[in-house]
């Protein structure tokens, strides 16, 4: 078998890991992952947009303070779990962890030249830059000075130059290259893969406290005091993983149709009604949901 074919078998193996029918892949998992946290976004507005009543001298909420607590306990252990099963390091799991140490283990094929003839882009932009350039002056002519020249209707050649050169742009910055220096035998530099695999230390360590806390009450000098849960490492946990998981699709799959934003259910807003969430806040919850879904696809 040749390198190149050799190259696409593995390629196929990592999108079938990361991107299949299988609910278990790992792009599932991580849309599940997404979609719960929305759902907790939305019932911790809920609560925080709701009336407040006056008992013993304290404002209460009037919403279901016990629902509450068993809600943000299960949260906390649900996404703990997910999160750590996504950055498992174990042979025998699919995880984001073993698709890159997979990846690693067949570092010579991941090559500008592989990569190119998989993207379907030229290996090499400069024995085709005297037609590219040919062709845009021509498409000038038909507009007047001045005016912006668009290429929506550019002929195949020229879209698949832009595409390449998009491509070997990209890949530069992968290997550490610049136009003047690249080769086709670069391959993918080992930090990317090393800041990649931070990435994922640095998503179990921000859960860490928060399910320390729910789990195992390790703070002994505050035993005797209320502890709060700090949401905010956890939100950042996902949005990290979620970013990983769109680096790796783009530059390491060369996958452009995968995509992060978790979509909700018909009708979702219905599931939400007392005691958990007034119907007038609906709008609030709304817009939550529009800034969390720009968030994860900035």
């Amino acid at each position: 078998m040749c390198e190149y074919d050799r190259f696409c078998e593995y390629i196929a193996k990592w999108v079938e890991w990361f991107d299949s029918d299988n609910s278990r892949c790992i792009v599932v998992q991580v849309q599940h992952l997404l979609f719960d946290t929305f759902v907790f976004k939305s019932l911790e507005k809920a609560y925080e947009l709701s009336e407040t009543e006056l008992i013993g001298g304290k404002e209460i909420k009037m919403q279901n303070q016990m629902l509450h607590w068993f809600i943000d306990k299960n949260y906390v252990k649900s996404v703990h779990m997910d999160i750590r099963r996504l950055v498992d390091r174990r042979a025998d799991v699919v995880s984001l962890t073993s698709i890159l140490d997979d990846m690693k283990g067949e570092y010579s094929l991941l090559t500008r030249k592989n990569y190119a003839k998989k993207l379907d882009c030229f290996e090499g932009l400069s024995v085709h830059e005297a037609k590219y350039l040919d062709e845009i002056s021509s498409i000038a002519t038909e507009y007047e000075p001045g005016e912006e020249i668009s290429l929506q209707k550019a002929s195949p050649f020229v879209t698949k130059y832009n595409k390449s050169e998009r491509f070997h742009t990209r890949f530069d910055s992968l290997c550490g290259k610049t136009s003047q220096s690249r080769d086709l035998g670069d391959v993918i530099s080992s930090e990317v893969f090393k800041k990649l695999t931070d990435d994922l230390e640095r998503c179990k360590d921000l859960i860490k406290g928060p399910a320390n806390k729910i789990f195992m009450h390790n703070d002994k000098k505050k035993f005797h005091a209320d502890f709060f849960i700090n949401y905010s490492d956890i939100f950042e946990a996902n949005k990290k993983l979620s970013d990983v998981v769109k680096y790796i699709a783009l530059n390491l799959l060369g996958d452009y149709s995968i995509s992060m934003l978790p979509s909700p259910p018909t009708n979702w807003h219905k599931y939400f009604d007392r005691p958990i969430l007034n119907k007038k806040h609906f709008s609030e919850i709304r817009e939550l949901w529009q800034s969390y879904s720009k968030e994860l696809n900035y």
